[in-house]
């Protein structure tokens, strides 16, 4: 079922501290910074102020209009959630207690996740967050992304999850895409997805199980995603989504309307079928294909 709501991700950085191996976007730097006007961002979630938003990066916490931006969100009653790192603790804790923040997602790969990520102490914050903060945030989620890097640690990976007190996780594939520059191969074999789905799929999300044992018996559902999930990077440019059609940009915000874009551009999605469906893997994205809210 399609979802109810337009979900639109900015990415609002392009600045990120983490030193990730499944992603080189951290290699911007500061002379390469580049974020969106908190101008441009307001004007959209005004065009759409019912639609389900999610802000990133890079890095969330490293966007210069972070806290102004959550303040008007807030006061307006919009549905956001923040993505996270967790890097920087004290400037995410600082976020958290000065404003409604109803969903935080943080990335967390598990046992190994500072080798992963690259920043030695990562994983210490992430579990100061949890234990600081559980009881006030509504919805705190930990995204692990599974990938050659962490995929001979499954067991022992799930069984921390469990420790921290989460029998769901959101789960992703780690993919090399254009967009994250990554070097090497990141994507776990399929032997390793087949035992996740054996073993833990029950730590998953209905909708995350349903979409992995798809992609394991080579069966893939229609994507519906490029109806309903609009990305803007940083450079302004709106694509139809995140994966496999990430270059196919429809329009830029910093040229038109983010509406006219969308409404140039909308598709009669009955006929419609994305020439990547069977080879697109980033449940992430495809996730986003069903009605619950982030």
């Amino acid at each position: 079922m399609a979802r109810p709501n337009r979900l639109i991700q900015f990415y609002l950085t392009n600045l990120c501290n983490s030193r990730c191996n499944t992603c080189h976007v951290w290699k911007n730097g500061q002379a390469h910074r580049q974020e969106l006007s908190i101008m441009q961002v307001e004007e959209v979630i005004k065009e759409f102020p019912e639609a389900d938003y999610v802000f990133g990066g890079g890095e969330f916490t490293l966007y210069s209009q972070r806290d102004r931006l959550l303040d008007w969100c807030d006061v307006n009653n919009i549905n956001y959630t923040v993505l996270s790192n967790a890097v920087s603790l004290k400037l995410l804790e600082q976020l958290l207690a000065s404003h409604n923040i109803k969903n935080l997602t943080m990335s967390c790969d598990g046992t190994h996740h500072d080798e992963i990520r690259g920043i030695k102490g990562n994983l210490k914050n992430i579990e100061e967050i949890i234990k600081a903060w559980r009881g006030h945030i509504p919805n705190i989620k930990l995204s692990y992304t599974l990938s050659s890097f962490n995929e001979n640690y499954i067991d022992k990976d799930m069984e921390y999850f469990r420790q921290l007190g989460f029998d769901k996780i959101y789960f992703c594939i780690a993919q090399n895409m254009e967009l994250l520059k990554a070097e090497g191969n990141v994507t776990p074999s399929i032997e390793s997805l087949k035992y996740f789905n054996e073993s833990y799929s029950h730590m998953l999300y209905d909708k995350d199980q349903q979409l992995l044992d798809d992609f394991i018996n080579g069966r893939h559902r229609k994507c519906d995603s490029t109806s309903h999930v609009h990305t803007i990077y940083t450079n302004g440019d709106v694509v139809w989504c995140q994966s496999m059609l990430s270059s196919n940009v429809i329009g830029n915000i910093n040229n038109s309307r983010f509406y006219d874009i969308i409404k140039a551009n909308e598709r009669d999605m009955t006929n419609f079928v994305c020439p990547y469906n069977d080879k697109c893997e980033l449940v992430c994205q495809r996730r986003y294909d069903y009605e619950d809210r982030v």
